[in-house]
C-alpha cells in the first residue's frame, strides 16, 4: 500500500478512494486515475487561470486577482507554510514555501530562460528561470517539469507541476506538498522571492 500512496500522492489523489473506484471497474483503472487527477486539481487550475487572464501591456501579472493583489507573485493566492526568515532559522539558505495540491501548475510571472535539475539533492526536481537582468527563480520540489531545458519562456508559461509529498519522486527532502521559491542574485547570494517581486515594476 505504500507504493500506492505515494503514486497517488504525487498525483494529488485518494489512495483509498481511488483504490476502491478502480476495484469496482478495474477495467478503467487508467480513465479513473486519470478523472480523479483532473478533479482533485481542477479548483487550483481554475485561480490561476484567472491570474494568468489578468495582464496588463507588458503581459506582467496584473495586480488584482482572486485572493486580492499579487502583483508579480501568483503564488500569493496559496498560504505560506515557512517564509524566508523560517528557513533561515531551520539552517537554509532561504526561500518561501506556499501550502499547494501535488500537481499544482507553477507558472512564471517573468521572461527568462530555464534550466532543468532533476533530483537536485534537498530541492528534488528544480527549474531554475534566469531572467535577463542576472537574477534567477528557483523553483522546487517538482513532481513534473515542462518544456525542457534551454527553453526560452514568458510570462504566464507553465514551468511544471508542484510536489513535494514526501518519499515521491522529484520531492527531495520536502516533507509535504508544496512549492518552495527563492530568488539567487547576480552576486549569487539567496534572496527573498516576495521582497524581490515589490521592487518589480511593470
Amino acid at each position: 500500500m505504500g507504493i500506492w500512496q505515494i503514486y497517488c500522492g504525487a498525483k494529488g489523489i485518494s489512495a483509498l478512494k481511488t483504490a476502491q473506484a478502480i476495484i469496482a471497474n478495474p477495467n478503467n483503472s487508467r480513465q479513473i486515475i486519470n478523472n480523479a487527477e483532473t478533479a482533485a486539481n481542477a479548483p487550483y487550475k481554475d485561480i490561476l487561470n484567472q491570474a494568468l487572464t489578468a495582464k496588463d501591456a507588458t503581459h506582467k501579472v496584473a495586480a488584482q486577482v482572486v485572493g486580492g493583489p499579487i502583483g508579480l507573485n501568483p503564488y500569493a493566492i496559496f498560504p505560506v507554510t515557512c517564509d524566508f526568515a523560517c528557513h533561515r532559522k531551520r539552517g537554509s539558505a532561504g526561500g518561501t514555501d506556499y501550502g499547494m495540491p501535488v500537481g499544482t501548475p507553477v507558472i512564471s510571472a517573468f521572461s527568462g530562460t530555464v534550466t532543468h535539475i532533476p533530483n537536485a539533492g534537498a530541492a528534488g526536481n528544480e527549474v531554475k528561470l534566469a531572467l535577463s537582468n542576472g537574477y534567477t527563480i528557483v523553483f522546487m520540489h517538482l513532481s513534473k517539469f515542462a518544456g525542457k531545458s534551454g527553453d526560452k519562456v514568458s510570462p504566464g508559461t507553465i514551468l511544471g507541476l508542484s510536489g513535494g509529498k514526501a518519499g515521491a519522486p522529484g520531492a527531495g527532502s520536502s516533507t509535504g506538498p508544496h512549492l518552495h521559491v527563492n530568488v539567487i542574485t547576480p552576486s549569487g547570494a539567496v534572496a527573498d522571492y516576495t521582497e524581490y517581486v515589490k521592487g518589480v515594476r511593470a
